[in-house]
């Protein structure tokens, strides 16, 4: 039997102001998921549940994963870790992460003597 891997995919993207992490978490509940900022580090943690446990059944195929998983993400700036927002839409955990003033780029305008 082959041991299924539950790693959700991630999608990290970044604006001039905000980090943006998108992770697939299927089949798990919004209740289930616990997200974190740790040393500017974000921890996705959760878990997927059999709706009902089943012990007679033999299974012929099975590809579902079920189980916890822990996922860690370094960020590349630091951010606000009082003003991060996650929604939850069709399977996909989207977490905003606004970035602190220092760490948002700033144009210096050099004059040339």
């Amino acid at each position: 039997k082959e041991e299924l891997s539950l790693t959700p995919a991630i999608e990290v993207s970044e604006t001039e102001n905000e980090i943006i992490v998108k992770a697939a978490v299927p089949g798990v509940d919004k209740k289930d998921l616990n997200i974190s900022i740790l040393d500017n580090n974000l921890i996705i943690k959760g878990e997927v549940k059999r709706e009902k446990e089943e012990k007679k059944k033999n299974y012929y195929k099975q590809e579902i994963a079920y189980g916890s998983f822990s996922r860690t993400i370094p960020l590349p700036a630091e951010v606000k870790v009082d003003e991060i927002k996650a929604n939850m839409k069709n399977g996909v955990v989207t977490i905003t992460i606004p970035k602190s003033e220092k760490a948002k780029a700033k144009e210096i305008t050099i004059d040339v003597e």
